[in-house]
């Protein structure tokens, strides 16, 4: 027991009551946690537009393939309402040319000639209720497309743009 250093150690070492002790710190980060649950998030709600995107564009695509078919049926109605219109005005225009021309105005003629009339009436009523049809199911279709406005050719500017 000298008091130097090196003495010191010769003590420590060689004394029965010798020992050693060792200090481990290990820090192992868990990940961040917080950053990958808002990626996780994120790309779920961008899968969940996509499929709703994806959802509504099928659905357009059968709303307007639904409206074409409509639009082709109530064209023929239109077709067949006015070929009926006419053979209606052409019977009553020759039943007119037979009162004209000198036919005796017997009962039965003029039971006829009404009939004639309301047959007239009921296909002019047949063709406009067909146009309106049609019409309607114009609007639907551009409605579904999308561009109602571009139809009727409405423009939406920006305010203050002149």
């Amino acid at each position: 027991m000298d008091g130097s250093l090196p003495g010191a150690f010769r003590q420590a070492v060689t004394s029965p009551s010798f020992g050693f002790s060792v200090g481990l710190n290990l820090d192992i980060p868990l990940g961040n946690r917080a950053a990958r649950a808002a990626l996780y998030r994120r790309r779920m709600l961008r899968r969940q537009a996509l499929t709703q995107m994806l959802k509504d564009a099928q659905n357009i695509a059968r709303d307007i393939a639904s409206d074409l078919i409509n639009l082709t049926a109530d064209w023929s109605q239109i077709r067949v309402a006015r070929q009926r219109r006419l053979s209606a005005a052409l019977v009553l225009r020759g039943l007119k040319v037979k009162e004209l021309s000198g036919h005796a105005l017997s009962p039965t003629f003029l039971q006829l000639q009404l009939s004639a009339q309301e047959n007239l009436a009921e296909a002019q009523i047949a063709q406009s209720a067909a146009i309106a049809a049609y019409n309607l199911d114009l609007v639907q279709f551009e409605r579904d497309k999308g561009t109602l406005l571009e139809f009727d050719r409405v423009a939406i500017s920006p305010a203050g743009s002149q």
